[in-house]
């Protein structure tokens, strides 16, 4: 999990410095591109809860990771699909 935390904050980070590179002024970004940075935001967010399950037993921390990256994901697919267009 602390891999697949870390992938997820590697992605946050690289998804951040390009929306710096571009130096797009705000009227410019479309706001599919705000909407996708809020559901990759919480996608990270989702992808760092199972840490507060360190200590539980071996099952539950089980389930609850794999809760957690089946939520996560699927954040990530809605989010790809606001700026990629496959929802529209």
């Amino acid at each position: 999990m602390s891999g697949y935390s870390g992938l997820l904050d590697l992605q946050a980070l690289l998804g951040f410095g390009l929306l710096l590179s571009t130096g797009l002024p705000a009227s410019a970004v479309p706001s599919t591109f705000y909407e996708h940075a809020a559901m990759m935001i919480l996608a990270v967010i989702v992808g760092h809860v199972p840490a507060r399950w360190r200590k539980a037993d071996g099952v539950i921390r089980a389930r609850n990771n794999l809760l957690a990256i089946a939520v996560s994901l699927v954040l990530i697919i809605i989010g790809v699909s606001l700026v990629s267009g496959w929802m529209r």
